[in-house]
């Protein structure tokens, strides 16, 4: 019995990993403009982007992500969770709060990059529809100012 539930936790795992790969490697990224762009499998379009042109350490940037769903429209209902990090190093709770700014599915924060090196940002999204959809985006490397 003890075998078949580590076999079951193994290959649940290897879905979770695969699935979280695949989100991650859809992901279109625009370093001119810093948009990222992730086309979920559920149809659901998600866009992240900053205000400024180019990402610093110790520089504060609003960050946008809007929301769009597979018929076109905007979702402006959702709840996200969102992360910041360095994946080789302990960065804090870099999770910045990101408010809804009307019914257009935008919503906005600020994140704050606070050690130079390779960043990704990781989101969670909790849709209206009680669905969930989980994107990855690889920022690259930040350096400082």
């Amino acid at each position: 019995m003890f075998k078949a539930i580590l076999h079951f936790i193994g290959i649940m795992a290897l879905a979770f990993l695969l699935i979280a790969s695949e989100t991650r490697q859809s992901a279109e990224a625009n370093a001119a403009g810093q948009a990222f762009i992730s086309h979920c499998a559920s149809g659901v379009t998600v866009t992240m982007s900053f205000k400024s042109e180019t990402l610093s350490v110790y520089t504060p940037v609003d960050v946008t992500v809007r929301i769009v769903g597979a018929d076109g429209t905007p979702v402006s209902d959702a709840l996200i969770f969102c992360s910041f990090f360095m994946p080789e190093v302990a960065t804090g709770w870099n999770k910045p709060k990101l408010k809804a700014l009307g019914k257009d599915g935008t919503y906005s924060g600020v994140v704050f990059f606070e050690r130079d090196g390779h960043w990704l940002a990781n989101f969670t999204i909790n849709l209206p529809s009680g669905d969930y959809e989980e994107v990855s985006f690889d920022l690259g490397t930040i350096k400082p100012a």
